[in-house]
């Protein structure tokens, strides 16, 4: 699909543009996407009006018609800064949903649709940066070495307490590095995270031709392997952003229900492991988990030949914590269906 076959597929309801004077030719466009954030677009806007760059950036905000006060800090903003933020105020009717969940995928894709940089940088609405100087370090990586994408380090916070993901083996003498995918951990998929996300837009035509985009759980989901496809991916070693882990997001939803969800993953996985056999180790990692839950939720004993064989896939990776809690769940769904049929 197309940007134009995009717009004309999901742009149901009109976007509403507001006022800026923000210049045409910026050369970096950070895209931040904010839904019910009233109580963190405040730091994530600041953070990125703080980057010290030598040069012109623009700020694209997609507000999805929060119910909170988000839309009205937002505003504000634009009112400040209209020569930097454009500021699109979505209707929850051009909503994309993704196995029958609203999702936020209308407005990023939007964002990304309408950036004018050379470069696009990405930064969720309830995250924010720590160094004033992201833009311009990774700028600098992009100019110099030949790549699709920069990403780095950064931190989880909860709460108040920052933890260290420690997800990529990283050489400490290094300042940035080309990453390997083979010598990611293929247990580890998302080895960064969307908000350090900086990339060429030229990729966007790329990223809207992939059918995947508009239908995967978590976009990153998508952009991890379709970076590695498209020139590679260059590793900052610094931690330049926070990563919120909320309990109000659409990822807390995954767990719940009848597996739904997970049915879902392992056909997502299944479908992006042949398509990028670069990040094929990583994918299969994660479409055997995602198997072994949906199986463990719903029993579907139609496919337990799949589930024998994603069940030794990870005893031989010795992942016995996560095997040890889905065969509880095994079996606390079997004694509720057993008791339902004597109840009957």
């Amino acid at each position: 699909m197309k940007i134009k076959s995009f717009r004309n597929s999901y742009h149901r309801i009109p976007v509403i543009e507001h006022d800026n004077i923000v210049p045409h030719n910026p050369m970096v466009s950070v895209c931040v996407q904010a839904y019910q954030h009233e109580s963190y677009i405040h730091d994530c806007i600041q953070s990125i009006l703080s980057q010290k760059t030598n040069f012109k950036f623009e700020i694209l905000i997609g507000e999805d018609q929060s119910s909170d006060k988000t839309r009205d800090i937002c505003k504000d903003y634009a009112k400040k800064y209209p020569e930097v933020i454009r500021l699109f105020l979505h209707h929850r009717g051009n909503n994309i949903r993704i196995n029958n969940m609203r999702t936020g995928r209308f407005n990023i894709l939007y964002n990304l649709a309408s950036a004018n940089g050379k470069y696009i940088a990405l930064c969720d609405g309830d995250d924010y940066w720590i160094d004033d100087y992201k833009l311009e370090k990774q700028f600098h990586i992009s100019e110099n070495k030949n790549c699709a994408a920069v990403v780095s380090d950064y931190f989880y916070k909860n709460g108040k307490q920052f933890t260290d993901p420690n997800k990529m083996p990283a050489p400490p003498d290094q300042n940035y590095f080309r990453v390997d995918a083979y010598q990611i951990p293929e247990e580890v998929y998302h080895f960064s995270h969307l908000s350090t996300f900086f990339f060429e837009r030229s990729l966007v035509n790329k990223i809207f031709s992939e059918p995947w985009t508009f239908k995967s759980w978590g976009l990153d989901t998508v952009l991890t392997p379709l970076f590695f496809k498209y020139g590679g991916v260059m590793y900052l070693n610094e931690k330049t952003a926070v990563y919120r882990i909320r309990g109000t997001g659409q990822s807390s939803k995954k767990e719940g229900g009848k597996g739904s969800i997970h049915k879902y993953k392992y056909l997502q996985y299944k479908a992006l492991k042949v398509k990028y056999p670069t990040f094929k180790r990583n994918i299969a990692f994660e479409q055997n988990i995602a198997l072994i839950k949906y199986f463990s939720r719903s029993l579907d004993f139609s496919i337990i030949g799949d589930f024998y064989y994603s069940f030794s896939f990870m005893l031989s990776k010795s992942n016995l914590r996560f095997l040890k809690s889905e065969i509880k769940k095994i079996i606390k769904n079997l004694g509720n269906k057993l008791i339902k049929r004597i109840g009957h």
